[in-house]
């Protein structure tokens, strides 16, 4: 985000004796949560990705034959509990952090499940990203998806991204 380069990054991990930034954290069952549940050791991971599922399903009336765009996915907290529910759909996450992307494909092994690099800069997800985020376009033709979803996204976005992103939204929904 619009952080100013020359002031210390206050995500940035300091212990034990190496610094890393949010986007490099690692996960596992010793470290309780980080990334507010992204953890998949988490307990929380389980129970927050079954309530978006369920809220995916009462308001934005999916079905099991629909084709899903997760925007930021992230290690699948909504992936998991989908990959029982869309027998004859399609599910495409996206995010910018390429370790996250790398996780979900070694653990949701599933045909019609795929996970896309978004090369987006961000200051604390993907400093050395390529793309701009009020001007990306998402990897996807016009009027892919019939549902898409963007849990955590926008809190760490500036206004003008929000609106990029919405644009995309509305170009890439069928």
């Amino acid at each position: 985000m619009g952080r100013n380069p020359s002031t210390p990054n206050p995500t940035q991990l300091t212990s034990p004796k190496r610094v890393e930034l949010l986007g490099d954290v690692e996960i596992g069952p010793a470290i309780a949560a980080p990334l507010g549940g992204l953890n998949p050791y988490n307990s929380h991971f389980d129970k927050i990705g079954k309530q978006f599922y369920q809220l995916l399903i009462e308001h934005a009336g999916l079905q099991k034959n629909h084709h899903i765009l997760d925007i930021g996915c992230g290690t699948g907290r909504i992936t998991k509990p989908l990959m029982s529910f869309l027998s004859d759909g399609l599910y495409d996450g996206f995010d910018v952090n390429q370790r996250f992307l790398d996780y979900c494909r070694n653990i949701y092994k599933i045909n019609n499940f795929s996970f896309t690099h978004c090369d987006v800069q961000h200051d604390e997800f993907n400093p050395i990203g390529l793309l701009n985020a009020n001007t990306v376009r998402f990897p996807y033709p016009a009027k892919t998806f019939d549902v898409v979803v963007a849990v955590a996204v926008f809190n760490h976005f500036y206004t003008s991204w929000v609106f990029q992103y919405v644009r995309e939204i509305s170009r890439v929904l069928k």
